[in-house]
């Protein structure tokens, strides 16, 4: 693999960070291979895809926060909570 300094990559930016994505999953491999340049007439669809992407990122940080909260907790114990109940714990506090 090619070596590139830091201020090159800077200079290189968004074309860099799209050729360096790897997707985990299949859906996420096919949403990296359709990714695409907007033309400026397509302006509504970019506003629709990042409103998308602000929707996706606020419901990871309010689960999160969920989990972080969540009083439930399994141990593997007889005494713990079973995976059911800790689900049930995060949905209530979402």
């Amino acid at each position: 693999m090619i070596e590139i300094r830091f201020e090159e990559r800077v200079k290189i930016g968004l074309q860099y960070v799209l050729e360096s994505l790897h997707g985990c999953s299949p859906f996420g491999q096919e949403k990296i291979r359709r990714l695409r340049f907007y033309m400026p007439e397509e302006r509504a669809e970019l506003e629709t895809e990042l409103y998308n992407v602000e929707r996706a990122a606020a419901a990871a940080d309010r689960l999160e926060a969920a989990l972080n909260a969540c009083p439930v907790v399994i141990t593997g114990q007889p005494d713990g909570a079973t995976c059911a109940e800790y689900g049930d714990g995060i949905l209530k506090l979402l």
